[in-house]
């Protein structure tokens, strides 16, 4: 394939981009500019701030949408309540919003697998408005969801939560003001004052809020929980639960649940984040070499170790980081290579591998790349410190856009682990399949080429079924898009 691109649309975006490209696949523009309402506009993988790189005023009454192919962070200015996003019907699908002070859901956007989170120093007052909205499998982070009608907003803008829906989301630290229509198989943590039932005299149709959890910790004394019609806070949601959720690893924004969560029979939460394993990988002590003897790399579930495979060239830890050990000749440049060893993944049957992420602070921010004929490697640009990104494209080349963060995979259909210093008793034997984290792993079996490659065809991809798996990072100091 031409370009990097894996969904379709009208109009695509990528930090790569050149400021008066057409918008096509192959010659993406960095920002929303020019573009015309109702499009579907692709935005590539990278760090965009909000309403900066967003023209969110075209963006309403359209019916068009914004698709994030690949890890896509928007950033907010960090102090303006009820931000604009858009609206009349515009869809937006797989977008994290960070660093904002609140949201304003206009005139019934459509939102799957977003993620939106308030800074915790306005989540004590209303900071967010909404009309006639849509949400679904998404999670929210300090939002503080009003019918407020001031900031200088029209009728209509500050929002009503009456004719807004829910669906399968996460809500923590939340607070709604007034009822929302429906709320069905959504989580409200011990800090969230949730609000669902009959709106009242205002509205005529039914609503209700059905299949949720509400979690036990919650004390309805003081608020939390979850209102049914006008009745006080309580654990209570019809046909639902109170019980803990069993996510993986909540303090890493890691939304997955472990195995016996009661959210999986239930089908509570975004489905993007079912059943999974998380592992967490601690450093050795600063200056150590990291390997086999002294990383930890262990299951939150079971605090099951997982050994890792000694390093070459090795890294050492500095400040909590991961860092390559190149010795102390000015300019020297390398690649290292971390592996695991074998990871169990299911007993018995093999079974799919759904989502494998990272819980890293990667900074993919490509728009303050270095020069590619000449990156400063003793000292890359500062924006580009950490981005895990070793293309040999040249310059210019259409496989660039948009970057991905990738790892390497490999895995095993036996029932016990395979050697994971050795080829043998792996499906591929010495191969190993670069794929895109915080995605699902898929790859072409024709030639072994992942969703990490630009060069990978989603029409032939299959997803990667075992009972072991191995991974590998590879981490370069020469930074350049």
């Amino acid at each position: 394939m031409s370009h990097n691109f894996r969904s379709a649309g009208s109009y695509y975006v990528s930090k790569a981009g050149r400021a008066d490209g057409p918008a096509t696949p192959d010659d993406p523009r960095p920002a929303l500019t020019g573009q015309e309402e109702g499009q579907d506009i692709v935005l590539g993988t990278g760090v965009y701030q909000w309403p900066t790189s967003f023209n969110y005023n075209r963006l309403g009454y359209g019916n068009g949408s914004l698709r994030a192919d690949g890890r896509v962070v928007v950033l907010g200015d960090g102090h303006s309540r009820y931000q604009g996003l858009a609206g009349g019907g515009v869809r937006l699908t797989g977008l994290r919003f960070e660093q904002f002070a609140g949201f304003q859901f206009r005139d019934g956007p459509w939102c799957s697998q977003c993620e939106f989170e308030v800074l915790p120093a306005f989540a004590g007052s209303p900071n967010s408005g909404i009309t006639s909205a849509v949400f679904e499998d998404c999670v929210f982070r300090n939002v503080h969801f009003s019918n407020d009608q001031t900031a200088g907003l029209t009728y209509g803008q500050g929002g009503n939560l009456g004719d807004a829906t829910f669906t399968r989301c996460l809500f923590f630290n939340c607070t709604f003001t007034s009822p929302a229509r429906y709320l069905t198989q959504c989580y409200f943590d011990p800090t969230t004052r949730g609000w669902g039932g009959t709106p009242g005299t205002t509205f005529s149709y039914p609503s209700g809020a059905t299949g949720n959890n509400v979690d036990p910790a919650a004390d309805p004394a003081q608020g939390y929980g979850l209102r049914l019609d006008a009745q006080p806070a309580g654990l209570a949601s019809p046909q639902g639960l109170s019980v803990p959720p069993l996510f993986n690893a909540l303090g890493y924004n890691d939304f997955s649940v472990q195995p016996g969560s009661p959210h999986l029979a239930a089908g509570i939460g975004p489905r993007q984040y079912r059943q999974a394993a998380t592992y967490l990988l601690h450093g050795p002590a600063a200056g150590q070499p990291v390997g086999a003897d002294n990383a930890d790399f262990r299951r939150l579930a079971d605090g099951q170790a997982v050994a890792l495979l000694p390093a070459a060239p090795a890294f050492t830890t500095a400040g909590g980081a991961l860092v390559l050990d190149l010795g102390s000749a000015a300019g020297a440049t390398g690649t290292g290579r971390l592996r695991t060893g074998a990871i169990a993944h299911a007993a018995g049957l093999p079974r799919e591998i759904s989502y494998i992420q990272t819980l890293s602070g990667s900074n993919f921010n490509t728009s303050y790349p270095s020069d590619t004929t000449a990156p400063e490697v003793t000292q890359p640009e500062v924006f580009n410190n950490n981005v895990p990104d070793a293309s040999g494209f040249e310059p210019g080349a259409a496989g660039r856009n948009p970057n991905r963060l990738s790892y390497r995979l490999r895995w095993s259909t036996l029932p016990t682990a395979p050697d994971p210093t050795a080829d043998a008793g792996w499906a591929l034997g010495g191969a190993w399949v670069e794929c895109e984290w915080n995605a699902r792993p898929l790859y072409n079996p024709q030639n072994n080429v992942g969703n990490g490659c630009p060069d990978f065809d989603p029409a032939t991809a299959r997803p990667v079924i075992c009972t072991w798996y191995q991974l590998e990072v590879v981490l370069t100091n020469a930074y350049y898009h």
